[in-house]
């Protein structure tokens, strides 16, 4: 009971920072060359706004790493936490894993926001990577139960993007579904039960899990949606409760 309660504090925190998050962003002027700028003038870095978030994440008595990721395909991918100026028109992936200074329980969430009008030529790739995203999502969302895997979840979701066409890990390449599925979150942040093509370990209730499908084209970057999830009797109870939308509102 403490430490589902701890998660959920956890997540609570991560919920502000997002929405810290996209304040920063509806806020943020577009400059002659597409990079976003604050009220003030300055560039809106990617280091200036995790370090936001680690003050919204304190305040709400969690910590957070300094490797929280706030990046685009201009300045991170993958894990990396992402540098320097924030881009207009293109996906920024913001990942916040706060960990609740009380129970020592983690909480991990991720949202993509898009800032402004994509270029023609991006609008389209970036509305396919956000329907398949939030189907992938749902779906699992859906299937998340006592008893079923990782890797059955992770397979499930690598049907979806194959059928539309994306590469997975299963099939290889550099953009895609390259990663697994999630990851078990409690005491620490990355733990059993798997998500991916390892993940053998049948779900069992109380196990909490972070499910974040994404999609990465190394063209204009990748969307990434992670919600965290108690597993119940009878499915499962979501415990993120931030949107999901990619326009950001303050």
């Amino acid at each position: 009971g403490a430490e589902l309660a701890g998660a959920r504090a956890a997540q609570a925190a991560g919920d502000a920072a997002l929405g810290r998050a996209a304040e920063l962003l509806a806020t943020a002027e577009i400059d002659r060359d597409g990079l976003l700028r604050r009220p003030d003038g300055e560039l809106l870095l990617a280091e200036w706004v995790r370090a936001e978030l680690r003050r919204t994440c304190a305040a709400h008595d969690a910590t957070c790493p300094a490797g929280m990721i706030v990046a685009s395909v201009h300045n991170g991918q993958g894990h990396d936490p992402g540098s320097g100026p924030l881009p207009a028109g293109l996906p920024i992936i913001v990942d916040v894993f706060p960990r609740h200074e009380a129970t020592g329980m983690w909480g991990d969430s991720t949202r993509t926001f898009v800032v402004g009008t994509p270029a023609p030529q991006d609008a389209e790739p970036i509305a396919d990577q956000e329907g398949l995203v939030r189907a992938a999502l749902e779906q699992a969302r859906q299937a998340v139960r006592p008893g079923i895997t990782g890797r059955e979840l992770h397979a499930a979701t690598c049907d979806l993007f194959e059928a539309a066409g994306w590469a997975t890990q299963r099939t290889g390449g550099d953009d895609g579904f390259q990663f697994s599925l999630g990851h078990g979150v409690g005491l620490d942040v990355h733990e059993p039960p798997g998500l991916g093509l390892s993940g053998r370990e049948p779900f069992v209730a109380g196990d909490v899990v972070a499910v974040e499908p994404g999609l990465w084209d190394k063209r204009i970057g990748g969307v990434r949606l992670e919600d965290l999830l108690l597993v119940t009797e009878g499915g499962c109870e979501t415990l993120t409760a931030f949107p999901y939308d990619l326009t950001p509102t303050g």
